[in-house]
């Protein structure tokens, strides 16, 4: 089948063709030689109809049943006349055999340039139902997606009702605007399809401002955790150094010190960086205490390890 678009242009191409026969016929048209100029005319009329059929063809593959009407029923006029043009010239009549195949040529003509400007609308109004369609196809994946986001926050506890009435209506305003797309009533299509939009933009915003809001509870909670096991890791680091250094293992107690200390150190920067609102700084101070803490446990983790196996060992 061709493409509306491929179809448009090549009929186009057409009727230039058939317009262009005109000045030729004008110059040829002497009153001495209307026989000649009927033989003319005669002789390239059945390119000039196959053309129009051709035309009538594709125009009913391409779905415009009308406009392929109206070429078969110009071809049929344009035929009777030019049988007509033949017989008068058969007679010896050659200025009222060129007159009627003059008229022939210019029913095809006509029927080519009609066809070409009843198309144009048509065109346009197949785009513009493929414009919505495709819009409300998008906007229907869009509302699904959203709806998955109101979930994700609903199982945090947030209320939801409002933005899942709004996708609701969106939904239903949708599905009004694919019934009027049927029945050819776009305008009030479109107005559906933009109210759905309005309402779909409502809910992406609400649902951003209220991701924002959720992740920073959530960072909030997790700052608060880091600090919490940085401030019992130093209490316990501290009371770990102190049973070290009463059983004369001061080295080990070297090496606690100077984990608390920097422990220590990382959890003043980062309490100094909040009461400053220098948010950078209290990022890289808790990126600190993270790794100071990591480390601690990785060290817990081989030393237990260690002492597990002495004691299998017996050692």
């Amino acid at each position: 089948m061709m493409k509306a678009g491929h179809l448009r242009k090549t009929l186009a191409l057409s009727v230039l063709m058939l317009i262009g026969i005109g000045p030729i016929l004008t110059i040829a048209a002497q009153p001495e030689d209307q026989g000649s100029l009927a033989n003319k005319i005669i002789g390239i009329y059945d390119q000039a109809r196959e053309l129009a059929l051709r035309w009538a063809t594709r125009a009913e593959q391409a779905g415009f049943e009308d406009i392929a009407d109206e070429l078969k029923r110009a071809v049929g006029k344009a035929d009777d006349l030019i049988n007509q043009a033949k017989d008068k010239l058969g007679s010896g009549e050659g200025t009222e055999a060129a007159e009627l195949a003059r008229k022939a040529i210019n029913t095809l003509r006509e029927a080519l340039l009609n066809a070409k400007e009843e198309y144009a609308p048509s065109t346009n109004l197949t785009r513009a139902k493929r414009i919505l369609l495709s819009t409300i196809k998008r906007l229907r994946g869009l509302i699904q997606k959203l709806e998955n986001s109101l979930r994700a926050l609903e199982d945090r506890g947030v209320d939801v009702t409002e933005p899942r009435q709004k996708l609701e209506r969106a939904k239903e305003m949708l599905d009004d605007a694919t019934g009027l797309i049927n029945e050819g009533k776009l305008k009030e299509a479109k107005e559906k399809v933009e109210g759905a939009v309005e309402l779909v933009r409502e809910v992406y915003s609400w649902i951003r401002e209220h991701i924002k809001e959720v992740k920073k509870e959530i960072m909030e909670k997790r700052v608060r955790r880091i600090v919490s096991a940085a401030e019992r890791t130093i209490e316990k680091l501290k009371n770990l150094e102190e049973w070290l250094i009463q059983h004369n293992r001061t080295e080990a107690a070297a090496k606690v010190a100077e984990a608390r200390d920097a422990l220590t150190q990382a959890l003043r920067d980062f309490n100094d960086a909040v009461e400053e609102q220098n948010y950078g700084a209290a990022r890289e101070a808790l990126r600190e205490m993270l790794t100071i803490l990591r480390r601690i446990r990785q060290y817990v983790i081989e030393y237990r390890s260690q002492r597990r196996t002495s004691a299998g060992t017996g050692d």
